[in-house]
């Protein structure tokens, strides 16, 4: 079960793309809702990632977008073992923010 919303199995399109709390998170970024939808309709990490990173590479937004969502996932990740070590955690706009705990 998933430590965080206790609601289905954790994997890592639930954490990273499905639970309500990295929703949250992907909506509330620079990319909106548009983006956070495109990450949700995805039914694995790497169909999501392939999405984005099937973009030309002198599309220099596209890749900063790339970049954008690998910190965020990072973030969601380390947010995740911070809440299962620690018993603590971020609001979820505040994610955007974090570089290091």
């Amino acid at each position: 079960m998933c430590l965080m919303c206790d609601q289905v199995l954790e994997t890592a399109s639930h954490l990273l793309l499905h639970r309500p709390y990295a929703k949250e998170i992907w909506h509330l970024g620079i990319f909106g809702a548009n983006f956070a939808l495109q990450a949700a309709s995805r039914t694995s990490i790497k169909a999501w990632w392939n999405k984005l990173s099937g973009v030309p590479k002198k599309n220099t937004a596209a890749q900063k977008d790339i970049t954008v969502a690998a910190y965020v996932a990072w973030n969601i990740w380390k947010e995740r073992k911070r809440n299962f070590f620690e018993n603590k955690s971020l609001p979820p706009l505040s994610l955007w923010y974090v570089s290091d705990y």
